[in-house]
């Protein structure tokens, strides 16, 4: 949730950076504010301002849910049913007693000759 005070009237204009500051976001969550069309700023000289009638207006958005993603639904496992399937006795197939064979190294033909 915004942390803005009901009390606290912004300026006319103001600087995005001041805007993000005063409501604890960082530059890059304006940013992508911007990008998605939530946040309306004006650019002069190269930097981005926002006016007060732009933060009434994403205020007003913001308070009617108008971001707000739905819950994503995820199929989770019991911790149990995890537990029994990583180390069941069928997942890990040990043989006893397993000899390991290594190929014979590549015989020197000098020594043929």
């Amino acid at each position: 949730m915004l942390n803005i005070k009901a009390t606290e009237e912004p300026a006319i204009i103001e600087s995005l950076d001041q805007f993000l500051q005063r409501i604890g976001r960082t530059r890059t969550t304006g940013w992508r504010w911007r990008q998605r069309g939530w946040l309306r700023t004006v650019t002069i000289a190269g930097r981005p301002y926002i006016t007060a009638a732009a933060v009434r207006e994403f205020l007003a958005r913001a308070e009617s849910q108008e971001f707000a993603k739905t819950p994503r639904q995820t199929a989770k496992k019991s911790t149990q049913q995890t537990d029994q399937e990583e180390y069941s006795p069928t997942s890990i197939t040990l043989e006893a007693n397993s000899e390991v064979s290594h190929a014979p190294a590549a015989a020197d033909k000098s020594n043929e000759e």
